[in-house]
This record gives C-alpha cells, sequence and structure tokens, in this order.
C-alpha cells in the first residue's frame, strides 16, 4: 500500500480565509505543485480573491520554476502522490501578496520520506559456506536474495547478541542489512551466491531427481538420479543442509548442490555425451557423402528415390516425415539431423536409392514432432507411402511445421 502520510498533512494547510496555498517545488527539475484550498478551482478563469492563478505561476517563474502544475486537497483533482515523491522536494505554506509569493512556513516530509524509501527485507540470515565462512543472507523485498561476507566485528556483534541478548537480536539483524544492502548496492561485486554449484559448465537438466534427507548412522545424505541411474548416496556437510532450509528455490539449490557432490559423475558423462556428439556429426557427414554420390548416377536411382527427390524440391530446408505402414521415416540427411535431435537409431537401407534411415511409430507423432520443431527445423509430413513403381497419385501432405 503507498504511504501518504506526506500528503494527508500537506492537505490541512491550504486555508481559504488565510489564502494560503502549498507549494511543492523540485529545484533541480524546475517544477512546482501549487496545492489550493477546498473550494477553490483549478481552471483558470474561475478564481477566488487572493488566489489568482496566473500571478501564482508567474511569482514562481520569477524564482526559475519553468513548469507549474495546480492541484485541489480533495476530488477528482485531489492531490495525492506517494512519500517517496517528496525526496529531494521542499515544501512551503505561502501566500500571494500581489504579485510574489510569501513564505509562511516550511513542513518537514523527511522523516516520512526517509521511511517510504527504506528498503524492507523477506530474510535476513547468518549462514556458512563450504570453508565455514560465515555470510550474511539478504531477501530484499521484491529482489533476489545474495550473500555478502561481513566484517568479522559484526559477525562477533551478531552472535554475542545472539547469546547475551535475544530481545535485540532482531534489532541487530536488520542494521546488519540495512548495512550491507547499502554496501552492496554501490559495490555489486561483494555480493555472492551461496545456493549454485562449482561446476556451471554441467548441464543441470541431466539430474533427474535429488533426495535429501538425515539419517542416525551416516548423517544426512543426497541420493541423485542421473541420466536415469540412480546413485550411491553422499554425505552432505551442515552448512549445505543449513543452506538448502534458506534458498528461495529449494528445488533448485537440491539440484546445484547434487551437481556439486556428483561433479565426477556428471563430467565423465559429459565427456562421453560429447564424443558420441563428434560421432553423429561424423555419421551425418558419411551420409551427406553417400547421399552425394548416389545423386551423381540418375540412370541407377529407383522410384522410390526420385519421389522422395520430388519431395525434397518442393521444401528443400525441411525435414520430411514420410508414412510407411505404421511407422514415419526420415531418409539420407533427414534422418541423420531426425536421429540426432529425438535420439532415435539411425540405419542403413538396404535397398539403392538411400544411404540411411531413421523411423519411429505413428503413435509418437504428437510427441517427436515438437521436438523438432523446437530444435529450430522445419518439418513437412507427407502421408503418401513410397512405392516401388512410380505414384501416379497426388501428393498429400500435412503442411510445414515451423
Amino acid at each position: 500500500a503507498q504511504a501518504l502520510l506526506c500528503a494527508n498533512e500537506i492537505r490541512q494547510h491550504p486555508d481559504k480565509a488565510a489564502k494560503s496555498i502549498v507549494l511543492v517545488i523540485d529545484r533541480e527539475a524546475k517544477s512546482a505543485d501549487v496545492i489550493l484550498p477546498a473550494g477553490a478551482s483549478t481552471e483558470a478563469n474561475n478564481e477566488i480573491p487572493g488566489m489568482n492563478k496566473g500571478r501564482i505561476e508567474r511569482a514562481l517563474q520569477k524564482e526559475g520554476i519553468e513548469q507549474v502544475r495546480f492541484y485541489n486537497t480533495d476530488g477528482a483533482l485531489g492531490y495525492r502522490p506517494d512519500d517517496s515523491y517528496f525526496n529531494e522536494k521542499m515544501v512551503t505554506l505561502a501566500r500571494l501578496r500581489n504579485y510574489t509569493l510569501e513564505k509562511l512556513s516550511t513542513l518537514d516530509v523527511s522523516e516520512a520520506v526517509r521511511r517510504a524509501n527504506e528498503v524492507g527485507f523477506d530474510a535476513v540470515q547468518m549462514i556458512q559456506d563450504d570453508k565455514n565462512r560465515w555470510a550474511l543472507y539478504i531477501k530484499p523485498e521484491n529482489k533476489e536474495g545474495y550473500s555478502v561476507y561481513p566484517d568479522k566485528e559484526d559477525v562477533n556483534r551478531f552472535f554475542s547478541t545472539l547469546k547475551q541478548a535475544m530481545d535485540n537480536i532482531d534489532k541487530v539483524r536488520m542494521e546488519l542489512a540495512h548495512k550491507y544492502y547499502a554496501l552492496a548496492e554501490v559495490k555489486p561485486d561483494l555480493k555472492v551466491d551461496l545456493f549454485g554449484s562449482d561446476t556451471p559448465e554441467i548441464d543441470l537438466n541431466r539430474i533427474q531427481r535429488v533426495a535429501i534427507f538425515k539419517t542416525r548412522q551416516d548423517g544426512i545424505q543426497c541420493v541423485a538420479t542421473i541420466d536415469g541411474q540412480k546413485l550411491q548416496p553422499r554425505s552432505v556437510t551442515p552448512q549445505q543442509w543449513q543452506r538448502m532450509w534458506v534458498a528461495e528455490d529449494r528445488d533448485g539449490y537440491k539440484r546445484h548442490l547434487a551437481a556439486t557432490l556428483f561433479a565426477d559423475v556428471l563430467q565423465k558423462g559429459q565427456s562421453v555425451g560429447e564424443q558420441k556428439a563428434e560421432e553423429q556429426v561424423r555419421q551425418q557427414n558419411e551420409v551427406v557423402a553417400e547421399n552425394r554420390s548416389e545423386e551423381t548416377n540418375d540412370e541407377n536411382m529407383s522410384p522410390k528415390r526420385q519421389f522422395w527427390d520430388n519431395l525434397k524440391e518442393k521444401h528443400p530446408d525441411a525435414l520430411y516425415l514420410i508414412r510407411a505402414g505404421e511407422v514415419y521415416r526420415l531418409y539420407n540427411e533427414d534422418a541423420a539431423k531426425g536421429a540426432d535431435i529425438l535420439g532415435i537409431t539411425m540405419k542403413k537401407y538396404p535397398e539403392r536409392g538411400f544411404s540411411a534411415f531413421a523411423e519411429f511409430p505413428r503413435t509418437q507423432l504428437d510427441s517427436y514432432l515438437p521436438k523438432l520443431v523446437r530444435a529450430g527445423e522445419r518439418v513437412a509430413i507427407s502421408e503418401i507411402e513410397l512405392q516401388d513403381k512410380r505414384q501416379d497419385e497426388q501428393e498429400t501432405h500435412r503442411g510445414i511445421h515451423r
């Protein structure tokens, strides 16, 4: 909710009988808000004695003000900015005397402005990193949380208060939060992330499930399922356990923790995956090379191959899914790309005209088609099956999927 202490105070001061108004002046922006008393109109040609808006505006212009806005205390043009609006502005009670403005008094709004600009915190907590260093975790309202390593004196102050004067611990906690929030705003490099993993190059999607629990015999344990395989538990430190209960995204933290604890398994799997990717690229290159060699011999081209070539001429940049009974097939370089994206097997084609193919059941189309599209491929689907003889009927397909 907006804090309107300043606006509520200001509305008490304009007075029709005393001919007093309130000025809110921003010297830097060269602007002024003029709040008229109840009953005074903000229209130019509807004045009351002693409150000529033209004279007020000209008097302010003599003081260097270039933009003047008029308000009432209530109604549609009532003056209702929140307290933070008055930061660096001067609020004055004044009245018009002939062609000059007489300043009667100044309204002090500094305390209300200070409170409005004061940052609130959703969480403030002392936590330890993996080297047993104490850090102050702060979570400002409507912002992401982070940790800062406080001075040794502040750490000692926090824990001595915690032991000897529990009634004051919330006050100390907030003082430290404001201190290190202000420092981190000026020096963002003070912020540290104690909830991520030490291996940023690891693909966290390979970690399907993480469970962290306490046992009587082995202490705190972490069990992770990686690449579909449930691994043996590994130990979790008390510091890691504490951070789990402080983390904003607990599931995300557990996954990052598993990436740290099982880094050797993930890195080993990563190298195997890279080798597999290289092998897939090599196979794709072989398929393209074989395909080109067959294209040079038109006399030996089979009807099936001619039909496939006719389809590819229409959409050369698309992967063609072609119906073959209860499966959809991709041929040649389409097979190499599709097998890589979908994770299905690519095989050598036993008949002349094609070097390779990959296929999947018709029932999997609704799940495999989006995968191909998300990978950036254009996909064409043909419901005409390839025949040994040339096709006389018109080809039908279900359009291009982007």
